[in-house]
C-alpha cells in the first residue's frame, strides 16, 4: 500500500512543532538551535521519505494530553478542539498522535493511570491521568475520522523526570506524580493502541536512551537535528512495515524492524 500522496496529520507537543506549519495561535518550540529549518523536523523528513503530503500539524508546545476536554484553545490533547484541528481542507488518511511527555515529566498532578483499552472509555470534562486521556483521544479520533489510519507513539526517554546526569543510579525516568516509570507508561500506551486497533510507532527505540539523552537533545527533552533524522527513520520504517503487512495480508513475507533503530534496517525474512 503506497504512502505516496497520503494526507498526514500530527497531534503533538513541542517536539512536533515548527513555526508557520502549525495552526495560528498555537505555541511553538522550533525552529531553535540546529533544528533551524522545517526540513530538519522528524515529521517533515517522514513526509519527504514517504511521498506523503501534510494535511495538518496540530501540535502545541507545552501541551498535555490531560486536561479539560472542553478546552477551545487546542492546547489540551484530548479536547474536541484538538481533534477537529487535525483536519485540513481534506480529512487525513493517516494521523500520528505523539503526545504525553509533558504530562509525564511535570509535577502537575497528572498520574499515568492504568487504563489499557479493555473497558469502556470514561467520558469526563476533565481528565487527570495519561492513559485515560490517551484512550479518550483515540476514541474521539476514530469516531471523527473513521476512514483514517491512526497511530500512537511510545514516548522517548528524557532527563527531566527523576534523572540528573550525576545520578547514575537514577534509572528509570519516573512520573513525579505517582512514581510510575516511563517504560511502564509506554507499555500501557502500546496496549491501548492495540486495543483500539491502532498502530504504535516505537519512538523510544530511535537510538536515544536514559544515559545518552543529553547527546540526542538540546536540553534533555527536545531532539537535536541528528535525533530528528533517526525519529523520521523509525517512523518511516514502521509505517512501511505496517502497510506492507496489510498489502501482503500477513503473507510469508515478513518485514521486521531491528531493536536498535539508530541503525534500523527493514529485513526481509521471507
Amino acid at each position: 500500500k503506497s504512502l505516496t500522496g497520503k494526507r498526514l496529520s500530527i497531534s503533538g507537543d513541542s517536539i512536533s512543532t515548527f513555526a508557520g506549519y502549525i495552526p495560528e495561535g498555537y505555541a511553538t518550540w522550533y525552529p531553535t538551535n540546529d533544528v533551524n529549518a522545517v526540513e530538519k523536523t522528524w515529521w517533515y523528513q517522514l513526509i519527504q521519505k514517504t511521498g506523503m503530503v501534510l494535511c495538518k500539524n496540530a501540535s502545541w508546545s507545552g501541551s498535555t494530553i490531560c486536561g479539560a476536554t472542553t478546552d477551545t484553545s487546542g492546547s489540551v490533547g484530548c479536547s474536541d478542539s484538538r481533534v477537529e484541528a487535525v483536519s485540513g481542507e481534506d480529512e487525513p488518511d493517516i494521523i500520528i498522535v505523539f503526545i504525553g511527555i509533558n504530562d509525564f515529566l511535570k509535577n502537575n498532578g497528572y498520574s499515568c493511570g492504568e487504563y489499557e483499552g479493555k473497558s469502556a472509555v470514561t467520558a469526563s470534562t476533565t481528565v487527570s491521568n495519561i492513559t485515560d486521556a490517551f484512550g479518550l483521544l483515540l476514541s474521539k479520533l476514530q469516531a471523527r475520522y473513521p476512514k483514517s489510519f491512526i497511530f500512537g507513539c511510545r514516548l522517548m526517554p528524557e532527563k527531566k523526570a527523576g534523572y540528573e546526569a550525576s545520578f547514575a543510579n537514577g534509572f528509570p525516568n519516573v512520573n513525579p506524580n505517582d512514581s510510575v516509570s516511563l517504560p511502564t507508561l509506554n507499555e500501557h500506551i502500546e496496549q491501548i493502541c492495540k486495543s483500539f486497533g491502532c498502530g504504535v510507532i516505537p519512538m523510544d527505540a530511535s537510538g536515544v536512551n536514559f544515559y545518552n539523552v543529553g547527546n540526542c537533545t538540546h536540553d534533555g527533552l527536545h531532539p537535536n537535528a541528528e535525533q530528528m533524522s533517526r525519529m523520521a527513520e523509525v517512523a518511516e520504517r514502521y509505517l512501511v512495515n505496517y502497510f506492507v503487512s496489510i498489502e501482503n495480508n500477513n503473507s510469508s513475507t515478513v518485514y521486521t524492524i531491528t531493536t536498535n533503530l539508530s541503525n534500523a534496517e527493514i529485513s526481509n525474512t521471507s
